[in-house]
């Protein structure tokens, strides 16, 4: 499930999707999220410990959110993407990227 963290303002901003480690949670960047959300909609993904999707199947939903949210979530407008990424994040949204350039 991915996360809306609150908007300081209602003004368009970049997006910027925290994808977790292994532990699913975004305990590590928690305190950061409020300060970052001063430039940009910030976004986390969040797994929990139950879920047993495939490392394909996480991809292919965030892909999909991505796609949802960046081309009809916003009225057609483009808006710049970012990808964060800790431990097994990293790894998740450097093949997110991957798949989004081809």
């Amino acid at each position: 499930a991915v996360q809306e963290y609150e908007r300081v303002s209602s003004d368009p901003k970049p997006i910027l999707l925290y994808l977790p480690g292994f532990d699913g949670t975004t305990l590590a960047p928690f305190l950061q999220f409020p300060a970052l959300g001063e430039e940009f909609d910030v976004k986390a993904m969040q797994v929990s410990m139950e879920d047993r999707s495939t490392f394909e199947d996480l991809k292919d939903a965030v892909i999909n959110f991505l796609v949802q949210e960046c081309i009809y979530g916003r009225m057609g407008e483009t808006y710049e993407l970012y990808l964060m990424g800790e431990s097994f994040g990293g790894i998740l949204a450097t093949e997110v990227a991957a798949a989004l350039q081809s």
